[in-house]
């Protein structure tokens, strides 16, 4: 009997057949063509396709649990394996007997049985890496590009979850999203391109959305709007299916926040998901969950979707535009939130939508909008400084939470130095950042990771690199060959491949790219790690020291505006006030400085350093709290500190209450 990984392979000539025809795509860049897929479906026929299904469900699971798995111990998250793929489709692993005869039919059978090949096929199939380089791997592929064609939802939801646990193995994966409805395909190609680290993947599913772009005769930006499924959301954001005798009703309720409630015949609401529901209509039960979780995970690719749009100048006519990101049922959920601007010919104005019009930040109606009014992402680069806090106080007043920093958003300037130097800016020059993390942040923001960090903007032509050098400080990489941390130097910005003088560089590229890097250092700098307190050498020490308590970055200082509108609001409020760049928490027993850039504390009256490493897991303020916007970790940091020791006396944690009795 043959297996792999436990699955029974049925015998048969259909089957073998399928197997040989699978395995024809040897090599991993290899796509299947329209030849390879009918041949593929006239198979699939000989067996049956509820067979094929079956199977293929089967075979794509048990590789996404190996791999799941296997991602817990490896860093890097490629689909690999320490442990041997035991499959007796290469007979037990043992190359002594002769291979399968649909393997033979594929190499041929002198070769297929020819010992160096046999020893070939045993190393593939107890590779590191079995995806590509073992025959049940590539048997694999072969199920994956027919969920393409193959009339099963459940299959192609497997080709997801492969997606979703394996974002750097997504070649494939891509190939079919190109052959769905663009409205089926497009969403999950943005999806990919969302989770995917390996720049390679990024870049195949730019050059997919372009080929999809080119048929259509669209923008690539065009095709990822019209595309945008609504998932049978209603107008209010919700999804009410009726299942059974029961209704349940999803609804999407913020950016970061759904619900999900069940009502019985009569409207009364249930506690949990009915009984009835979880037994008799389980399969229309999985479907709902399948649904709901497609949303909550569309909505952070859309969210950085229309953040791109500040470095690709977007615009739209107001005709087109509403009903893309106001009226859309999943979509407008995010732009509701936003504030946008509105230009006729002799008027111009920035407005948000209120739920029933446009406003200003003073709240009047724009009323003067038309169809054919121009509408863009508003920046606040440019803009008074009275100006960017009217509408601050908008948001704060109104409560309104906004995706990303838009009214908030750091704005960085060319600076006289950075005018000096001409060709580059020092302005984060001399940091110290973890590699690792570095890299990370880079693939997540969309630069290159390898060597020097670059971003391109192709709207502007203009390319950004940013300096570093890899440094020893007895660390090496877990993950990187080489040292474990890099120094970071200039700044610089190309256009045709030509070095630009920094007052020719566009102030909106300008400041992103500087908001970037201000991001990459604030995030990877062992400034931000109590650990490096008392090691390295000297020049580290001093480092450490000037980041844990210099300077505020301008996305400190946003960080203190906001907390200066937040604290006011909490129970501790009579136990804070700000002082320079430090929040000071007085406590029962010490008096204590946390500093608003890195979350570092110092306890009064001797400026003594209080190590408190933050939890990942608790990092979250016990307060429900308003905030004007989503994406800073730092800031919930420094309120959870803030909280802990403004009851110093409750604190049962004893490394924390040992220093703070020394």
């Amino acid at each position: 009997m043959r297996t792999f990984e436990g699955i029974i392979i049925p015998h048969g000539d259909n089957w073998a057949n399928l197997f040989a025809h699978f395995i024809t795509l040897d090599d991993h860049k290899k796509m299947p063509n329209q030849g390879w897929s009918k041949k593929a479906k006239e198979l699939i026929a000989l067996i049956g396709e509820k067979d094929f299904i079956d199977l293929g469900l089967q075979w794509l699971l048990k590789c996404i649990e190996k791999s799941t798995i296997n991602q817990r111990n490896i860093k890097l998250g490629l689909v690999r394996s320490h442990e041997k793929i035991t499959t007796t489709l290469v007979g037990d692993n043992n190359y002594n007997k002769q291979n399968p005869k649909w393997v033979q039919d594929v190499y041929g059978t002198q070769k297929a049985n020819h010992n160096m090949f046999l020893a070939k096929v045993h190393v593939m199939n107890n590779s590191s890496n079995y995806f590509y380089y073992s025959l049940g791997g590539r048997v694999l592929r072969g199920f994956i590009h027919c969920a393409a064609f193959v009339n099963s939802k459940e299959l192609l939801l497997l080709v997801d979850r492969f997606a979703s646990t394996n974002p750097n193995e997504c070649a494939d994966v891509l190939h079919v999203y190109s052959q769905l409805p663009i409205n089926d395909g497009v969403p999950r190609i943005t999806r990919v391109r969302s989770k995917a680290k390996k720049r390679n993947i990024q870049i195949r599913v730019d050059n997919t959305l372009k080929k999809i772009a080119e048929k259509l005769k669209l923008s690539p930006e065009e095709v990822e709007e019209i595309a945008i499924s609504d998932y049978n959301l209603s107008a209010i954001h919700e999804l009410i299916p009726q299942i059974g005798d029961f209704e349940a009703k999803f609804k999407i309720e913020s950016y970061k926040k759904t619900s999900l409630t069940w009502f019985d015949s009569k409207g009364k609401e249930q506690a949990s998901i009915p009984s009835k529901v979880k037994t008799e209509f389980a399969n229309e039960l999985k479907e709902l969950k399948a649904e709901i979780k497609e949303i909550e995970n569309q909505l952070p690719v859309q969210k950085e979707r229309i953040e791109d749009f500040f470095l690709k100048s977007r615009s739209w006519v107001y005709k087109e535009w509403f009903s893309l990101y106001i009226s859309h049922p999943l979509v407008g959920i995010l732009g509701k939130q936003l504030i946008w601007h509105f230009a006729n010919e002799n008027q111009k104005a920035q407005g948000i939508w209120n739920g029933q019009n446009f406003v200003d930040s003073e709240n009047k109606m724009l009323d003067w909008i038309g169809e054919n009014t121009k509408i863009q992402l508003w920046h606040p680069i440019g803009f008074s400084s009275e100006y960017i806090v009217s509408w601050r106080n908008y948001l704060i007043n109104n409560e309104i939470t906004q995706p990303f920093k838009q009214a908030f958003r750091e704005i960085y300037i060319i600076t006289d130095a950075e005018l000096n130097t001409q060709s580059y800016s020092n302005r984060f020059a001399g940091h110290i950042l973890n590699r690792e993390h570095l890299g990370a942040l880079c693939r997540a923001r969309v630069w290159s990771a390898s060597g020097n960090p670059v971003k391109k903007i192709p709207a502007w032509n203009i390319r950004a690199e940013y300096w570093i050098n890899e440094i020893y400080l007895g660390q090496r990489s877990d993950a990187l060959y080489g040292s474990a941390h890099t120094a970071t130097d200039q700044v610089r910005f190309y256009k045709d491949k030509e070095l630009i003088d920094m007052r020719d560089v566009p102030a909106m590229v300008f400041t992103e790219i500087m908001r970037d890097i201000d991001l990459f250092v604030g995030v990877t700098s062992i400034g931000n790690d109590p650990n490096w307190q008392d090691r390295g050498e000297a020049n580290t020490r001093n480092y450490w020291q000037e980041y844990a308590f210099g300077n505020l970055s301008e996305s400190s200082k946003i960080r203190e505006e906001t907390l200066r509108n937040l604290i006011p609001k909490l129970k501790i409020a009579s136990k804070c006030r700000f002082e320079g760049k430090f929040l000071i928490v007085a406590g029962k027993i010490r008096t204590y400085k946390i500093h608003l850039g890195s979350g570092n504390i110092m306890m009064l009256p001797n400026d003594q350093y209080l190590c408190i490493v933050p939890d990942g897991s608790k990092n979250k303020p016990s307060e429900k709290l308003y905030l004007p916007f989503d994406g800073d970790n730092m800031l919930s940091i420094i309120l959870s500190k803030a909280m802990l020791l403004a009851d110093d006396d409750k604190i049962t944690d004893i490394t924390i209450v040992r220093q703070i009795k020394t």
